[in-house]
């Protein structure tokens, strides 16, 4: 979960009381948080874990306590993107890996990747080239 969508999920998901039961498991103290007002409080929470690198331990926490209502793996969401291959040689065209969901581009010069005829190109292992 983004830090908003973290923050949303607890406010609306959670009452005051049980907004301290999730501070006191997480050893948090409640009352250290800034804001009067729950979604104050979860703001804040949200930022304090951010600051000290919890946010995997609320995340883990909101869905442990909230599993049928939490986004994520745990809810059965599926991941927004899918991982990228490996790139490999024959998916590249100019030296940009076609076939991934990202784009990476090899290369530092224009045309340095195409294969000279004396062979010297030392960044010839990044394109195939077809014999006829």
């Amino acid at each position: 979960m983004d830090l908003p969508q973290l923050r949303d999920f607890i406010t609306r998901y959670f009452n005051a009381d049980e907004l301290r039961d999730l501070c006191f498991d997480l050893g948090i103290e409640y009352e250290n948080l800034g804001g009067d007002n729950k979604s104050a409080k979860a703001r804040e929470l949200v930022a304090y874990c951010q600051r000290h690198s919890r946010l995997a331990d609320l995340e883990a926490a909101c869905r442990r306590l909230r599993p049928d209502t939490a986004p994520g793996p745990s809810a059965g969401a599926q991941p927004a993107v899918p991982p990228a291959a490996p790139p490999s040689s024959a998916s590249r065209s100019g030296g940009v890996d076609i076939h991934a969901t990202t784009v990476n581009i090899y290369g530092d010069v224009v045309g340095r990747d195409q294969k000279t005829s004396s062979g010297s190109d030392s960044d010839q292992s990044l394109t195939s080239t077809q014999e006829s």
